[in-house]
């Protein structure tokens, strides 16, 4: 039953706030450790219910795509899984990058702060996208708008995914996109290191307008509400 209810509230609050999507930084899975958990009963209802939600099946699959998903990017890929469930875990407890970071130094000896606080910044960022994926996934949502911060510090690859809807199961190189010889492989939106993009799940076909952008099978393609609906199986 919890765990329905908090399916249905991701549905609300994904339909009726979508700005709360628009991060300036990735520093935690979900928006909890921004207020003080301690000092915001509302937020500590959220903290609680997230704990439980993590410690069934919407966990177990999350842990997993994020385990896949460090072995894919340089910077994470020789990390073990105690220190990847180490982030993971002083995270959702509202843990920041910064703090992360002070508390590797012994697993990470050999590494700058500002190293470890990368790779707290990445793995936090990937574990966030694993969590949108899984929820997602769960409800049938199977596609998400690629959202950038829109400023100054978006990488020009990203720069070109910015409202282009993908699919979860596909993703993207941005930088193969626009010709770029070094690339991070391919990946969603917040999962490469010093990524502030969100994956917003798309709940309806009325959220964007058509034609949209859409990368399917490798392109970015301009496709108008009819064509998407044949390929997406989305009705409304």
């Amino acid at each position: 039953m919890l765990e329905l209810m908090l399916i249905i509230a991701f549905i609300l609050v994904m339909m009726g706030f979508r700005a709360l999507y628009k991060r300036k930084e990735r520093e935690a899975p979900v928006a909890v450790s921004r207020h003080g958990l301690k000092r915001n009963p509302g937020t500590n209802v959220i903290y609680k219910g997230l704990k439980n939600e993590m410690s069934g099946h919407t966990g177990t699959n999350v842990r997993r795509l994020l385990r896949k998903s460090c072995t894919q990017t340089s910077l994470t890929a020789s990390l073990s899984e105690r220190i990847i469930e180490h982030i993971h875990a002083e995270s959702l407890q509202g843990q920041r990058a910064k703090a992360i970071a002070e508390g590797l130094k012994g697993m990470l000896p050999d590494m700058t702060h500002a190293q470890l606080e990368l790779i707290a910044r990445t793995v936090i960022g990937k574990a966030r996208t694993a969590l949108e994926r899984v929820r997602s996934e769960q409800i049938g949502l199977w596609w998400y708008v690629w959202e950038t911060c829109q400023d100054e510090r978006v990488r020009k690859s990203h720069r070109k995914m910015q409202g282009v809807i993908v699919p979860w199961n596909d993703p993207v190189s941005p930088e193969e996109l626009i010709g770029e010889e070094e690339t991070y492989g391919r990946y969603h939106a917040g999962e490469v290191p010093e990524c502030r993009c969100d994956c917003l799940p798309l709940v309806s076909l009325s959220e964007v307008r058509w034609p949209h952008r859409v990368y399917y099978r490798g392109h970015i393609r301009r496709m108008t509400r009819v064509q998407f609906k044949r390929i997406s199986g989305m009705s409304s």
